[in-house]
């Protein structure tokens, strides 16, 4: 893990365990919304460098929407991976654990 993705990682804790643990209400809301938005920072950090716009780049909608590209098999999983990327991003829980793996190429701990 670099050092930003570490110092993200370490600001969440503190979020969630330090701030929220002890804060009530709209103070404890804040502090749990701030932890997701540092959270979803981290996993964009860690799969910036995957990103598959070298490879779509030329593509546009209306090409794929017209079928132009039904049988461009890598295509079709390069915008699977990136859907998966951003779904986790999001919410690591929105993929099972064999999406995960396969994917995003992380186990189950996200690493």
């Amino acid at each position: 893990m670099n050092d930003a993705r570490a110092l993200l990682a370490a600001t969440v804790d503190v979020l969630r365990e330090d701030l929220a643990e002890h804060a009530k209400g709209d103070l404890r809301y804040k502090a749990l919304l701030s932890a997701n938005a540092v959270a979803m920072a981290e996993r964009e950090l860690a799969f910036a460098a995957q990103s598959a716009a070298a490879v779509i780049s030329g593509i546009t909608p209306e090409d794929i929407r017209g079928g132009k590209h039904d049988a461009d098999h890598e295509l079709i999983e390069v915008v699977l991976r990136e859907a998966a990327i951003r779904a986790y991003i999001a919410n690591p829980d929105a993929l099972t654990e064999a999406e995960k793996v396969d994917y995003l190429e992380v186990g189950a701990n996200g690493d």
